[in-house]
């Protein structure tokens, strides 16, 4: 009795209280090891949430040189991958990755010199869960606005687009077949096209839903003599259906705002220069 209690391996209870190491309270802390918190489990533990004890608490252990105890696959001596992540925890992401890693320092970039190969895999789209946090706003708003298909929509057209030949366009080579957008969206500045895609990017067939349509991105320059407020995105829906008329309509997109109790939607200001 009055022994100083240790951390010891044979868990020995010096102070004869009929407790030892961890379990005594009175335990000497300058004995204690120190564990480190293995939350992905990867064998590799987080530097930032160590913890001193006789024993390894669960889910602890002694390594600390994770640097994402939330993903099992970074760690020290995992592969590095092209993804914008530090998976081998060397300091800086994609550092040791192979070289088809896209890097755009290293290409002589030229305008008009063509295409360059880089790897698909640096470009990963990552998801951000923003439909758990929103779904209750954009429940509301969908009860709160009409929803129209793209059958009505397209039945709804309301500015005229006419087809152009190869005449026009005696630099394209190959030429099928094209329209131009009406006066009053070739004559203004503020509203600029960005992204092309269409139903011949969706299906084999070049329809869906019986329909052919080209859909363009357009992103709005407030600098360029519109409004003050940015309006963000419009998609221009366009039939394309007819060699002689093509008319179409444009869409502003928005994202919702507000509360579920009171949802409101707002312009999405971005360039919007990628569509499929």
């Amino acid at each position: 009795p009055g022994g100083a209690e240790v951390c010891d391996a044979l868990d020995a209870d010096e102070d004869c209280d009929g407790l030892a190491d961890d379990a005594d309270g009175s335990v000497d802390s300058a004995t204690f090891g120190a564990w480190y918190a293995d939350a992905d489990g990867d064998g590799y533990g987080d530097p930032a949430a160590g913890v001193g004890a006789c024993a390894a608490p669960a889910g602890y252990g002694t390594d600390a040189s994770d640097c994402d105890d939330g993903s099992a696959a970074a760690h020290p001596g995992a592969a590095e991958q092209c993804n914008g992540v530090d998976d081998d925890c060397a300091g800086a992401a994609d550092l040791s990755a192979p070289a088809s890693c896209p890097d755009p320092a290293s290409l002589a970039l030229t305008e008009g010199d063509g295409l360059y190969s880089v790897a698909s895999a640096g470009y990963v789209l990552a998801d951000e869960d923003n439909w758990a946090s929103s779904y209750a706003l954009i429940d509301a708003l969908d009860d709160t606005l009409p929803t129209v298909s793209i059958g009505a929509l397209m039945s709804d057209l309301n500015r005229d687009g006419d087809p152009i030949t190869s005449g026009d366009v005696p630099r394209a080579t190959g030429f099928s077949r094209g329209f131009v957008w009406n006066s009053g969206d070739v004559d203004v500045d503020y509203w600029l096209p960005q992204g092309i895609t269409g139903t011949f990017d969706a299906d084999p067939s070049g329809s869906v839903d019986g329909e052919q349509i080209v859909v363009v991105s357009w992103h709005y320059d407030t600098a360029a003599g519109g409004t003050a407020y940015d309006k963000g995105v419009r998609l221009s829906f366009v039939d394309v259906s007819s060699t002689v008329d093509n008319d179409y309509r444009h869409v502003l997109l928005v994202k919702p705002t507000g509360t579920p109790a009171s949802p409101s939607f707002e312009a999405v200001p971005v360039h919007a220069g990628g569509i499929a």
